[in-house]
């Protein structure tokens, strides 16, 4: 991994574990939103041995080949011959160009040769005629004749040369004429049929900023990549080759590994444009997943993808973040625990483990089953002290925190805002969840919320 890569990547943690420290601070560091005690949490919920921290973007199986079907915008489409999602098949007809007007071109340039030959044939007339007189004219008047006969030569020669482009042009016409039908070069699903008012006025682009004339794609039947969808906001935390966690929507513990092999940095012309929290116009960008390995994978499958900092790998026991855990300066370790929901507070020893630098996360080693509650340490904690499982948040509370700690420092608006479907989950007490532009808020679009 490049250092530029390895530098991406630790900013893309240090930035997640910081909205993570925000968002524990919120749910469980304040005891002036609970009701009846210290707010505890499951060790099982918080439990980081089967939970992750990550940045979520949504994404579609598609297939590694596609075929462009480019329009040729001199002519005009008689009919249109496929639907998207229609499964195809290499030589089927995909929509038709009118030939009327080819017709009507082929006449004319027809014509024109007609003029050009006769033109041709009364210039030779000419000068066989002028050959003819110069014959018994004077020597004064012989450079004259030649003069003229070498014009009307220059003049057919110019003439024969005009003639054969326009029965070029003619071969070209009648050869569009005999592909006036266009066919599917390869077995595969129609994926999109482009607006073709838009195509013709120039309103369609490649990724690069050039003029698509692309009409019809077709996904071939094969291998294949995940595509998935970024906002402006958040591109920077992604590069190419950076590896990948793609997990089914159904079932999050189904999940596929893979690196990012290409990511478009030209945003589409169509509804890949938003709206941020501030009513500001943002883009969204594509970007390609290839799998290592797509059993299990349907094509059109809708899944997440997550940048892969190791939190897929099964950990055994308890693993918990580190801010759970006080570190004394001996060498040992407590938290602050409860046998279970609304028992008495406790500071309970623990003994720590292996250490995960990447995730900051210790292992427990003993002192802790998954059926305690832990509460985040700060100064209402207290040995004794009552516990509840409810928190609510009050208005002081929220209004004492400043605007920017919810902006764009910290990930959370702006393309990777908290969205409806954001709640409390493992490992840091974050959750992790993706929004769809058809259910979402416009906060984010499709990206999500750190956690």
């Amino acid at each position: 991994m490049t250092r530029k890569k390895k530098i991406v990547l630790v900013v893309v943690i240090v930035i997640a574990l910081a909205a993570a420290g925000l968002l524990v601070w919120l749910f469980h560091g304040r005891s002036s939103g609970t009701t009846g005690g210290v707010f505890v949490q499951s060790v099982n919920d918080v439990n980081a041995a089967s939970t992750g921290l990550a940045n979520r973007y949504s994404g579609v199986v598609e297939t590694q080949k596609t075929e462009k079907v480019e329009f040729d915008t001199s002519k005009t489409l008689k009919e249109l011959l496929v639907q998207e999602g229609q499964q195809v098949t290499k030589g089927t007809p995909l929509f038709t160009y009118d030939t009327q007007s080819i017709d009507l071109q082929i006449q004319q340039a027809e014509l024109e040769i007609e003029k050009m030959n006769t033109t041709i044939s009364n210039d030779q007339s000419q000068i066989t005629q002028l050959e003819k007189d110069m014959k018994s004219a004077s020597s004064a008047d012989k450079p004259s004749y030649s003069a003229q006969i070498q014009d009307l030569q220059a003049e057919i020669a110019q003439t024969e040369y005009n003639v054969k482009s326009k029965q070029a042009e003619i071969d070209k016409l009648k050869a569009s004429i005999d592909s006036a039908t266009v066919t599917a070069g390869m077995d595969g699903t129609v994926e999109s049929i482009a607006d073709l008012d838009l195509l013709l006025s120039g309103g369609l682009t490649n990724s690069d900023g050039s003029q698509s004339n692309t009409y019809i794609e077709i996904l071939a039947n094969g291998d294949l990549r995940v595509k998935g969808k970024i906002s402006e906001q958040n591109i920077q935390g992604i590069y190419q080759d950076m590896p990948v966690i793609v997990r089914s929507r159904v079932d999050q513990s189904q999940y596929w590994t893979g690196t990012i092999s290409a990511i478009d940095t030209q945003a589409s012309t169509d509804s890949n444009v938003y709206y941020d929290s501030s009513d500001n116009r943002a883009s969204k960008y594509a970007f390609y997943v290839n799998l290592d390995s797509i059993d299990g994978l349907m094509l059109g499958q809708h899944v997440t993808i997550e940048p892969d900092y190791g939190q897929a790998a099964v950990k055994d026991g308890i693993w918990l973040n580190s801010g759970w855990i006080v570190q004394e300066d001996n060498g040992s370790a407590y938290v602050w625990a409860a046998k279970e929901a609304g028992a008495k507070l406790e500071k309970r020893s623990v003994e720590l483990g292996e250490y995960d630098s990447d995730l900051d996360e210790y292992q427990i080693v003993s002192g802790l089953a998954n059926s305690d509650y832990l509460a985040w340490p700060d100064t209402d904690c207290a040995a004794g002290a009552a516990t509840t499982t409810e928190y609510v948040f009050d208005d002081s509370e929220m209004g004492g925190m400043d605007e920017g700690m919810m902006d764009e420092s910290m990930g959370m608006d702006n393309g990777a805002g908290m969205d409806e479907g954001f709640g409390v989950d493992g490992g840091t007490g974050v959750g992790s969840s993706v929004v769809d532009s058809a259910d979402a808020a416009p906060i984010g679009g499709e990206d999500t919320a750190v956690g």
